[in-house]
């Protein structure tokens, strides 16, 4: 959530944000806007919690791009990278990639030294940075959720 807020808050205010939430399944939280303010209330209430729906919130994410008004398009993702809950996968996601127009960027919370990793969440880094490289983004992985907010800076 912090390293959202910070990367909003250094944004240009021209830009335009949404909002996509994703746990058990991912739901738009807030359509574009440019209101930082609206986006920081809707984020206080997101809470991380049983499976992770990545994959349907990517897609989720590329079909808002569609509405998009600016032509200069990112869709950022700020998740550990394991996917263990989506109707889609990998392939229908590359393929909604190469046609949307639009960079991914990922900001990964990857702790490589914990053992008790399922295996999505071992694959995830490579799954994210793999897609983020298609497109012409990039991934920042950092090890610990308290470096977030300086990698959003």
């Amino acid at each position: 959530r912090q390293a959202a807020i910070q990367f909003l808050r250094t944004a240009n205010p021209r830009d335009e944000f949404f909002l996509v939430s994703f746990n058990d399944r991912a739901e738009l939280t807030s359509r574009f806007t440019s209101s930082i303010e609206e986006l920081e209330n809707r984020m206080m209430f997101t809470v991380a919690k049983g499976r992770t729906a990545l994959l349907d919130a990517i897609y989720l994410g590329l079909s808002q791009m569609r509405s998009a008004r600016n032509g200069k398009r990112a869709l950022l993702i700020i998740s550990d990278g394991g996917d263990n809950h989506s109707r889609y996968n990998e392939a229908d996601i590359r393929n909604f990639l190469k046609e949307a127009d639009c960079q991914l960027y990922a900001m990964g919370v990857f702790d490589v030294n914990d053992m008790g990793r399922t295996t999505e969440e071992r694959y995830g880094p490579s799954l994210l940075s793999e897609l983020a490289e298609m497109t012409g983004g990039r991934v920042f992985p950092v090890s610990s959720l308290g470096d977030l907010p300086d990698i959003a800076a």
